[in-house]
């Protein structure tokens, strides 16, 4: 078990995990029991966030070179691996059906919005740093719930075609099962209680956020 400000950290990724499971329309995607204009709601807003990760960690990681250098390169690892997965969101509201302008008119909720402008704020003006508890908040959900999401899509939903809109949530599930630990054996050597505060913050501000995008398509 994990001591220390560590064990903060993945306290943060449970709570992200409860926020979610609290959240109707998130229990309903958990269950595949979603309906489909919600859950293409749910993937238009992540699209909108995912698209500029690579962008945000990028500059995040540039920041970081004269402080820390391994947490530059694995922030720059981190944006390359992050690279194209709007595209998975995208693809997956194509296969319901969508048109391009039909989901470009999707509006983005407050949550969205709110995350997003907190990301942009760390990698650009406020402590880098911070942008682990981003990360590593998001990187603990994902496998948390997405397996299950992804099985009972495919095994209860209702919604034409969804077995060929999952690789969005199933993806994330697969690929994000082993960044956990990276991001934690990445940050074990920061020690300054400002950079510390920071990247808890993040995290703090992530898990109470990003379950919010979750929401009925109609308000």
């Amino acid at each position: 078990m994990e001591k220390g400000w560590i064990s903060e950290l993945y306290f943060e990724g449970k709570r992200a995990v409860r926020a979610f499971d609290q959240n109707p329309v998130a229990r309903e995607l958990r269950e595949g029991e979603i309906s489909e204009n919600d859950y293409v709601f749910y993937l238009k807003q992540a699209m909108s966030y995912v698209e500029l990760s690579p962008e945000r960690l990028y500059f995040a990681g540039s920041r970081l070179v004269g402080r820390y250098p391994g947490l530059a390169r694995a922030m720059m690892q981190k944006a390359d691996e992050e690279t194209g997965h709007d595209t998975w969101a995208f693809r997956d509201m194509r296969a319901l059906g969508r048109r391009p302008q039909e989901i470009r008119q999707i509006p983005l909720c407050d949550a969205t919005r709110a995350l997003s402008h907190w990301s942009s704020f760390v990698a650009e003006k406020g402590n880098p740093v911070g942008f682990f508890g981003i990360a590593f908040v998001l990187e603990y959900l994902a496998p948390a719930r997405g397996h299950r999401i992804a099985r009972n899509l495919r095994a209860r939903s209702t919604i034409p075609g969804i077995t060929s809109a999952i690789r969005f949530i199933a993806g994330h599930a697969e690929a994000d099962t082993g960044h956990v630990k990276a991001i934690v054996e990445a940050i074990r050597i920061v020690e300054r209680q400002s950079d510390i505060d920071a990247i808890l913050h993040s995290a703090r501000v992530t898990s109470e956020t990003y379950p919010q995008l979750l929401q009925r398509a109609n308000g």
